[in-house]
């Protein structure tokens, strides 16, 4: 739900880690390839540590001529893409085949221009993180403001004074 993760609620115990499960890099793109969340979105993110993953998810390890940043972007871009590509499984669930995401094609420029690219399109989620931060503050401050004006427990004599 977030392009970018350093923490999730599930963690995993060194023992589970020892048995199997599979650990990826700082940086690595995870994408979702199986579950009913695929019906719509295609779940993408780079995580920010190391962290273990499910079959349900896909780790991209860019080479060292793909910036990470720059590939979660294209990634993003292509959802609509990538979307008819997935398909349902026997039991139902949808899945998107390793094939078809293979096949994806990626643009690609040199390198500077990849981390160009990522640096500003990093800046921009930023501020939309910024500003939807400050939404849900002004919105929480409406609510309390609307309780307070409908319960009479702020006058309206001095409403004129209040500057947002």
């Amino acid at each position: 739900k977030k392009p970018r993760l350093s923490n999730t609620i599930d963690h995993i115990s060194k023992e589970g880690l020892e048995n199997g499960s599979r650990l990826a890099s700082e940086k690595t793109i995870l994408i979702a390839v199986r579950g009913m969340c695929l019906a719509k979105n295609i779940p993408v993110a780079m995580i920010e540590v190391p962290m273990a993953f499910n079959q349900d998810i896909k780790a991209l390890v860019p080479s060292p001529h793909i910036e990470s940043e720059y590939l979660l972007c294209a990634i993003q871009y292509l959802k609509n893409y990538i979307l008819r590509f997935v398909g349902t499984s026997a039991h139902g669930t949808k899945r998107l085949p390793t094939s078809s995401l293979q096949a994806v094609p990626i643009p690609l420029a040199k390198i500077e221009e990849q981390q160009l690219i990522a640096r500003i399109l990093h800046l921009c989620d930023r501020k939309i993180s910024s500003l939807e931060k400050e939404i849900t503050i002004l919105d929480e401050l409406f609510q309390a403001m609307l309780e307070q004006l409908m319960t009479g427990k702020i006058s309206t004599k001095h409403l004129s004074e209040i500057h947002l």
